[in-house]
């Protein structure tokens, strides 16, 4: 469930469906559908998700805006969605890491691109220039200015990303 978190946010009731397809394709003994709503329950009962509501997605704003920086790109998580708590993600982080604690808190981190798209304009976000270059071009779009290193940026409103790159672009015109 940690890790279904990790990709995207994901209605309360979509989840466990969603759970199981994402382990469909290993050997392993699928659960059943009351079992992943099980599982859900038992994380928000310890406090490493919850269910968004009103008065969580006010405290994760407050929590961001106490944080310098951009984002979160991918928005704040919507009421009825479920997500992780900030003791969630770092257990999830502590989960991904552990053969790599050199790498700091997020192993992964580096892997992210964000894209945010502004009515015809198109801004790519991302830890390593190379990257963001390429997704650039692979989407098909045209930079319009040079790039730009960024500061402390984040995906996910838990994620924290110390520094990386902007491309601000536009589509291909036919």
């Amino acid at each position: 469930m940690l890790h279904l978190i990790h990709y995207e946010g994901r209605p309360f009731e979509a989840a466990p469906r969603h759970a199981i397809k994402l382990l469909d394709h290993t050997e392993l003994l699928l659960p059943s559908l009351a079992e992943c709503a099980e599982a859900i329950r038992s994380l928000c009962r310890r406090g490493l998700t919850y269910v968004i509501d009103l008065s969580i997605q006010r405290s994760i704003a407050t929590y961001i805006a106490s944080r310098h920086g951009r984002g979160p790109t991918d928005g704040l998580p919507l009421v009825g969605q479920f997500d992780f708590t900030l003791a969630g993600a770092e257990l999830w982080r502590a989960i991904l890491n552990f053969e790599h604690p050199e790498m700091g808190t997020d192993y992964y981190w580096h892997t992210t691109l964000s894209c945010i798209y502004r009515r015809n304009a198109t801004i790519l976000i991302g830890y390593e220039l190379d990257w963001v270059l390429k997704d650039a071009r692979l989407c098909e779009l045209q930079p319009t200015a040079p790039y730009e290193q960024i500061g402390v940026w984040r995906s996910q409103w838990w994620r924290e990303i110390p520094s990386g790159y902007i491309q601000r672009c536009r589509p291909l015109a036919d």
